[in-house]
């Protein structure tokens, strides 16, 4: 690990949800890579903050990877902005329709793992075997570098 930062998302004066977005920096081979999880808020001026923000990460330090619990649906209006800069692995890798909320019986695609567009996302799958561990399935991906 080179390097780690935590970015609070508190761009609301005394209006704090405890979200960030937590970013680590891996040396690969001979590349840094940036790692980042986070999960955005449900408040849809919050979201449409915490998005634009990701979206700066994901050109900002490249190659990069953003997962986590994103709260949107696929082709919705913060999907398709992060989209027009990176990629979603579920699109270019995934079968189905990658639902992983909630866990006993998933419905929803709410989690998804983002790349930069240097990243070549090579398969895509929604972890089953422990549908009791969380309230959201995981999501795993193969990429190459």
């Amino acid at each position: 690990m080179l390097s780690k930062k935590t970015y609070q998302f508190d761009f609301v004066p005394g209006l704090l949800e405890g979200r960030s977005l937590l970013q680590t920096s891996i040396q690969v081979n001979s590349k840094v890579v940036y790692f980042n999880i986070t999960h955005l808020s449900l408040n849809p001026f919050l979201h449409r903050m915490q998005t634009k923000f990701i979206m700066n990460q994901l050109t900002e330090y490249p190659p990069s990877i953003i997962m986590g619990d994103f709260n949107m649906r696929p082709e919705s209006e913060g999907w398709r902005k992060i989209t027009r800069k990176g990629q979603d692995v579920w699109h270019f890798a995934g079968n189905g329709k990658g639902h992983t909320y909630p866990s006993l019986q998933p419905r929803l695609r709410l989690d998804y793992i983002f790349t930069s567009n240097n990243i070549e996302v090579t398969e895509a799958e929604v972890v089953t075997t422990h549908p009791k561990a969380s309230d959201h399935l995981p999501l795993k991906a193969c990429l190459h570098i």
